[in-house]
């Protein structure tokens, strides 16, 4: 009795061994048929453009004919006549000094011209008689010349004790105010053509190598303020040397256009210019979606495109410029004509794909 019993649970031992033998092949077997997860994406065709980006800016509208008015002499503003914004007439009073230290000066030099040209004339009638020498003749009308030129000099000042309007325009900016001591050639008053010299120009700054494409003559776009107008231009200055604190270099577009829009000066505006100049040779830029770019970090960032054994492979870009919705890149896509655009997110490094879709660029 106790043989079959032992024999029994020997039966039992052996079938629940081969059971779980069993249950390990068939879970060996399911996992190696168990399909590789491939991620559905769209793939973008590239095209590569060998044209100069325009150089975009932010400028603000001014003349190229402001002028600043001053007085050729020190003093006192006693008064002005205008305010910031007027419109004024050529000849046009605009402000005038105190004339009372001026109208001295002018006084004194004229005495002094009479009391020179009194000794040059006693001088000339003694010289005659030979009671004079020829020393003290010349350096009586010398004496006489130089005074003389001193009361020009004074009445000059005198009679510009004022100062008018060179053209018809518009004042642009008051840099001093009634009762204040200016000095000679201090500017007082600058004024500008504005509409009236159909002249405006937008000035905008640059960086050093945006400068260095520059070439005056070079096209431009020009939209100012929110109109979508746009406004034929060309480079008509670049600056020689950079400003002070920010070292940008300035640019000045002048409008070509014949816009009846109404401009103000220090409006802002936008400006595309399409340099002529050859400065990183004929290499070409590729522009991409925005969302395609990963891991953007200053001028790098990273895309993903299709390999030959469908797998996903990550490039290493570089950025030259980012613009609203688009990333054009100067480097890292030499030879590659796609890559991924849709399902990015999801991509690892050599991760397998299906592509879905395909997509060109536009040129």
């Amino acid at each position: 009795m106790k043989s079959v019993n032992l024999l029994f649970v020997l039966l039992i031992a052996i079938t629940i061994s081969s059971c779980g033998e069993h249950t390990q092949q068939e879970q060996h077997t399911q996992q190696e048929q168990q399909p590789i997860e491939t991620i559905p994406v769209s793939v973008l065709t590239l095209n590569a453009v060998h044209k100069p980006e325009p150089i975009r800016a932010s400028a603000t509208l001014t003349t190229d004919d402001e002028v600043s008015l001053s007085f050729t002499s020190s003093g006192i503003i006693s008064s002005i006549m205008v305010k910031e914004g007027d419109l004024v007439s050529k000849g046009q009073l605009l402000a005038r000094l105190n004339t009372t230290q001026i109208k001295a000066k002018e006084q004194q030099a004229l005495l002094a011209k009479q009391m020179a040209a009194r000794n040059f004339q006693r001088t000339s009638t003694l010289y005659k008689e030979n009671v004079a020498s020829l020393e003290q003749y010349q350096n009586d009308k010398t004496a006489l010349e130089v005074a003389t030129q001193q009361w020009k000099t004074a009445s000059f000042d005198l009679q510009n004790t004022q100062i008018r309007a060179v053209k018809n325009g518009y004042i642009l900016k008051k840099m001093a105010e009634v009762g204040s001591q200016v000095g000679a050639g201090t500017p007082v008053i600058s004024m500008f053509g504005g509409q009236r010299s159909g002249k405006w120009i937008a000035k905008t700054e640059v960086n050093d190598r945006e400068w260095m494409g520059i070439k005056i003559g070079d096209k431009a776009e020009v939209f100012v303020g929110d109109h979508a107008e746009k406004i034929q231009g060309e480079v008509s200055n670049k600056s020689q040397s950079s400003s002070l604190g920010s070292g940008s270099y300035t640019v000045d577009v002048l409008l070509k256009s014949d816009s009846q829009m109404p401009f103000a000066q220090g409006m802002f505006a936008k400006v595309n210019i399409f340099s002529t100049a050859k400065v990183n040779g004929n290499s070409s830029t590729v522009t991409i979606p925005y969302q395609v770019l990963l891991d953007a970090d200053g001028r790098t960032g990273y895309v993903f495109t299709p390999g030959a054994d469908n797998r996903a492979k990550k490039i290493k870009v570089i950025i030259d410029e980012i613009r609203n919705d688009e990333v054009v890149i100067s480097k890292g896509l030499e030879g590659i004509s796609q890559i991924i655009l849709a399902g990015s997110a999801y991509l690892k490094e050599n991760s397998f794909i299906k592509i879905t879709k395909k997509v060109s660029s536009p040129k």
